[in-house]
């Protein structure tokens, strides 16, 4: 109801639920309809879980960098190898020596992967271009 009520008020749909629109498009929906039924979402939907985020510094002076407190030119990010072995080595190793990890990998392959990431409209227009997914 939400959303046809948003559809109503703006002539259009305006969020779609396609890779590429961003995060949680259910909850943006739900306040676009309600700030058009003139409900303030962000009382209605205000939770107290905090997004947790994680950083990696890869180059010195990275924090002054983005927080604009150096003109200093950076030095050069580590190379992909450099940044994949070191994921190898502190996260992976780890993970496949449990037990029981590459039985249940040995089911997995490509396709499960891409089943994963690809909605089920995007994997047909994908086969429809005879595109490899």
């Amino acid at each position: 109801m939400l959303r046809s009520l948003s559809e109503q008020e703006y002539q259009a749909r305006r969020i779609n639920n396609r890779f590429g629109e961003g995060t949680s498009p259910r909850l943006r929906q739900v306040r676009e309809g309600l700030e058009v039924l003139g409900i303030d979402s962000n009382e209605v939907l205000h939770h107290a879980t905090p997004r947790i985020l994680y950083l990696c510094t890869l180059g010195k002076n990275a924090r002054e960098q983005l927080l604009g407190l150096s003109s200093a030119k950076a030095d050069p990010a580590p190379s992909l190898s450099v940044v994949s072995e070191g994921w190898r080595r502190r996260w992976l190793l780890s993970r496949i020596r449990r037990p029981g990890i590459l039985q249940r990998l040995a089911f997995l392959g490509p396709s499960v992967v891409r089943d994963d990431l690809l909605t089920m409209e995007l994997q047909e227009e994908a086969e429809q271009l005879t595109l490899p997914v």
